[in-house]
Parts: structure tokens; sequence; C-alpha cells
């Protein structure tokens, strides 16, 4: 069986999105779909560096190297460490937070990642 072996498909900074952590990443009909997180600063020159934020901002490629924004400021309020899945046909992302005294328990859904619907929102 051969041995797979990672390549490195954009360097630091050529992705466009900033540096982030606490993000999540799906695949969506035949694309990767990058949703929010916290950026300490990031990249100079890509999208949101030079600040410290929670980030609501929508990111798809369909190599993983080519990056395209499609919201900088999605609905949804900026967030980290929330979940997101792709069901029936959806992307779907949940809760997060922004600090330790502002969690999410909101739902919201997109067939596309620039369209979102909140789904449900439940007390934390």
């Amino acid at each position: 069986m051969p041995i797979e072996r990672w390549a490195v498909v954009s360097r630091n900074g050529e992705a466009g999105w900033c540096g982030r952590r606490k993000h999540q990443v799906v695949s969506h009909r035949g694309s990767l779909f990058l949703l929010g997180g916290f950026t300490s600063g990031g990249v100079l020159g890509t999208a949101g560096a030079g600040r410290n934020a929670n980030l609501h901002d929508v990111w798809k490629s369909t190599d993983g190297a080519a990056w395209v924004r499609l919201l900088e400021h999605a609905p949804w309020s900026g967030r980290d460490g929330h979940a997101a899945l792709t069901h029936n046909g959806a992307i779907f992302l949940m809760g997060g937070t922004q600090d330790p005294r502002n969690n999410f328990s909101d739902v919201w859904r997109s067939v596309n990642g620039k369209d979102w619907v909140q789904s449900a929102c439940w007390a934390a």
C-alpha cells in the first residue's frame, strides 16, 4: 500500500484569509467552506489582519489553495469554538462563543454558504 504524504497547497498568507483558530471547515457540494473563528492579528495583507476579533466571515475553495470570500459579515455573530456540519444538502453552524460569558446556542443553515437562515434558538 503506497504511503500518502501531506503537501502544502498554500503558504501562510497565500489563501487570502487571515490566520485564525477555533474555526470550522466543512466539505459541501464539492467545495470547502471556512466559517468564522478567532484572529489575533492574522497575516498582514490578508482579510482581517491586524486585529483581535471573533470572525463571522465565510470563505469557499474548490481545491484548498484558491479561496474566495463569500461573506465578510455573515448574519450570525462573530464567534469561535462553534460546530459546523453538512446534512441534507445544507451547511449548519451551531453555538460557539465570543468570550467565556457569551456562549451561543443558535443554529444557522445555508445551502450555498452565502445565504443564511437562523433555524433555531434556545436560551444558553
